[in-house]
Order: structure tokens, then sequence, then C-alpha cells
């Protein structure tokens, strides 16, 4: 079974333990996903949260550059 993304993101150091207890406390309340609290209180960038999920779904992790507009980046998450 694979871990949940607050036991990811606090063994990459990418949160603290008290930063995960106070999103989930709100998330309790709220019933919002865990990363989007995170992300939301900046806690975590969006970029560590994608990072985070990819390792959870053991999925990987690629930037793609957008060729619609050149100076933006998408980022993805892919099955392959």
């Amino acid at each position: 079974m694979s871990k949940f993304i607050g036991e990811i993101l606090v063994e990459k150091n990418l949160v603290t333990e008290e930063q995960l207890q106070t999103a989930l406390s709100e998330q309790q309340q709220t019933k919002e996903f865990l990363g989007t609290i995170l992300v939301r209180r900046s806690f975590i960038s969006e970029e560590d949260l994608l990072k985070g999920l990819s390792e959870q779904f053991d999925m990987p992790y690629r930037v793609l550059k957008n060729k619609y507009r050149s100076a933006s980046n998408s980022i993805c998450l892919t099955g392959s």
C-alpha cells in the first residue's frame, strides 16, 4: 500500500509535522484535498505537491514545455 501524501511530504522535509497537523485539522472541517490546503496556506509549492503525488502513485514526474506559449511550462504526471 502506498504512503499517505502527508507522510511523504514530511519524510522529504517539505512540510513540518506541525504544518501537516494544521492542514489535517482544516481538512476535517472543509473536506478539501490535503494538497490543496497545503498549497493555499503556502506550506508547499504546487510543484512540490506534484512531486509528492508522483511518488505516492508511483508515476514519473515530468516538466513539459508548452508548445503554444514558449515562456511557460506545464507540469504533468504521466502513466508510463
